[in-house]
């Protein structure tokens, strides 16, 4: 064999060899992470606040903590974490999210970033919708007047109850303000369904011709009472 073919042969045997030794070596995967939230969308009232379930998940061998942050937030809301950074080990945190008095109602969307040393970074989407502060308001209307007789006939008056911000609450119904001897009354007297109530306002007998002012008030649990006056006038 003459020393080219020689040659030959050695380089031929050498590069397989190297690309079984390859072959063999274990190939690294790099790590990875993704996030993803529940509920995707969260309405927040004003001077309210909702919540929203972040997941993260780690592969290809990362182990380590995940730094969590919001991006998005309209003026007037603020997010905290309840865990941030996800500790290694740790799959989950959740994000409040407060809306201010402040804060205009409307939406907007959020980016949640998580990040990890040596990954790359993932994100997931939020849809926020900031709504009115729940509350109630009456509109109350003047009822027609009333005789001045020994047994004087009572004077109705229809209350309109608005609901505002998604309050579902029982109101309850009080008069404020009668003279001595007047009494109230209310068809029905605690609002659970419907939009509205009648009320009874009822003299004694011979009672003096005048004008005489009644406030009406609703309270409900969680939200501010509201107030509505009417004129009762006995002839």
């Amino acid at each position: 064999m003459n020393r080219s073919r020689a040659r030959f042969l050695l380089l031929t045997m050498s590069a397989v060899f190297s690309l079984s030794a390859c072959a063999d070596d274990p190939v690294a995967v790099p790590g990875t992470i993704t996030v993803s939230a529940a509920p995707t969308t969260v309405s927040v009232p004003v001077e309210g606040n909702g919540s929203v379930d972040v997941t993260v998940a780690r592969g290809g061998g990362f182990a380590g903590p995940i730094s969590l942050a919001l991006t998005g937030l309209p003026a007037g809301v603020t997010g905290s974490w309840s865990a941030n950074p996800v500790a290694a080990g740790a799959t989950s945190a959740t994000l409040t999210l407060t809306a201010g008095a402040s804060a205009a109602v409307g939406t907007a969307p959020l980016t949640v970033r998580a990040s990890g040393s040596g990954v790359i970074d993932a994100t997931t989407s939020l849809s926020l919708a900031v709504t009115p502060k729940p509350a109630i308001t009456l509109t109350v209307t003047n009822p027609a007047p009333i005789p001045s007789l020994a047994v004087p006939t009572g004077a109705q008056v229809s209350i309109a109850l608005t609901r505002i911000g998604g309050f579902t609450g029982a109101v309850t119904m009080s008069a404020e303000g009668l003279p001595s001897g007047w009494t109230a009354s209310f068809s029905p007297a605690s609002i659970t369904t419907g939009s509205g109530t009648l009320a009874t306002i009822t003299p004694p007998a011979n009672p003096a011709r005048g004008s005489y002012p009644v406030t009406f008030r609703a309270t409900a649990t969680g939200v501010a009472a509201a107030t509505g006056t009417a004129t009762i006038t006995v002839q």
